[in-house]
């Protein structure tokens, strides 16, 4: 089965954040990819998506910031 990840991106610290699952890491667009879980599968991302969207927006910067403090964008190239 192929990796699945469940991500934050946004175009600014202050700005929104968006919240999805993927198979990539790739680069999005003018988006920042500033935090990613990985999962063996599908089923299980789309269950960390739906438990993480209802965080409040604090409880979502704080998982950024544990991993990435400077919000730097951790797509692939």
């Amino acid at each position: 089965m192929p990796q699945t990840y469940v991500m934050l991106t946004t175009r600014s610290k202050s700005n929104r954040l968006f919240l999805g699952v993927s198979g990539t890491l790739a680069h999005r667009g003018g988006a920042r990819l500033v935090w990613y879980e990985e999962f063996p599968g599908r089923p299980q991302a789309a269950r960390r998506e739906a438990d993480i969207k209802r965080w409040a927006r604090g409880c979502k910067i704080a998982l950024i910031e544990q991993l990435n403090p400077g919000w730097m964008d951790l797509s692939v190239r």
